[in-house]
C-alpha cells in the first residue's frame, strides 16, 4: 500500500514539473517572446535601432519611375492587368 503512494507522488510530481516545463517552452519558442526577450536584451536599443551603412547612402527616388496616374495605367497594362480602374466596372 505504501509502494503505491510513493510512486503516484513521483508521476504526480513528475506531471506537474513536465507541465511547467512544457509551459515555459512554448512560452519561449513563441515568435512574440522572442521578440521581446531580444528586444530587451542587454546593448538591443543600440544594435536594434542602427541602419546598415549601405542603408545610409541609399537614393530611394532613382528607383521610382511611376509618378503620375497615367504611367501606373500604362505599366499596369503591360503587365496584363485591365488598364485604368474605372469605378463600377467589373471585368471578367
Amino acid at each position: 500500500m505504501k509502494l503505491r503512494s510513493i510512486t503516484a507522488r513521483i508521476f504526480e510530481t513528475l506531471g506537474v514539473l513536465l507541465s511547467v516545463c512544457a509551459v515555459f517552452a512554448v512560452l519561449y519558442y513563441w515568435d512574440p517572446t522572442r521578440a521581446l526577450i531580444k528586444r530587451y536584451a542587454p546593448g538591443a536599443g543600440q544594435k536594434l535601432e542602427q541602419l546598415p551603412d549601405v542603408a545610409n547612402g541609399f537614393d530611394a527616388k532613382a528607383l521610382l519611375t511611376v509618378t503620375s496616374a497615367e504611367i501606373a495605367s500604362t505599366r499596369r497594362g503591360l503587365l496584363g492587368g485591365s488598364g485604368p480602374r474605372r469605378r463600377g466596372h467589373v471585368h471578367y
